[in-house]
């Protein structure tokens, strides 16, 4: 089995950082069909627009090989996944702690009403 991707993180934790590193293995006979599956998630493609691309000359090709490689490709959208999961817990405890102390001022306001 190959070691495929591996990714060093430093991610902010409040005020503690903690590293990690994730080391994720697939079989040799998979490699090329999980990084086949990520480039179709991602539209990825083996070739880009050239943005040097000069149409008056004749050795000036208009595409140009992706700089970024299908294995890069699969790293990045783990990274984004990271990402995501990381901020959408962190809305997620900020959004809970702004509404615990929203209703607990407003459980103070109304503590004086009463109903005859």
């Amino acid at each position: 089995m190959k070691k495929f991707l591996l990714i060093v993180l430093m991610l902010s934790f409040a005020v503690t950082a903690y590293g990690a590193t994730f080391t994720i293995t697939i079989p040799d006979d998979k490699v090329e069909g999980v990084l086949d599956a990520f480039a179709s998630y991602t539209s990825y493609q083996e070739t880009v627009s050239n943005s040097d691309y000069d149409p008056e000359d004749e050795e000036s090709e208009s595409t140009i090989a992706n700089p970024i490689s299908k294995a890069d490709n699969a790293k990045n959208c783990v990274k984004a996944f990271i990402r995501h999961i990381y901020i959408s817990n962190q809305v997620n405890l900020a959004v809970d702690s702004v509404k615990d102390t929203a209703v607990s001022e407003a459980s103070d306001d109304v503590s004086g009403v009463s109903v005859e």
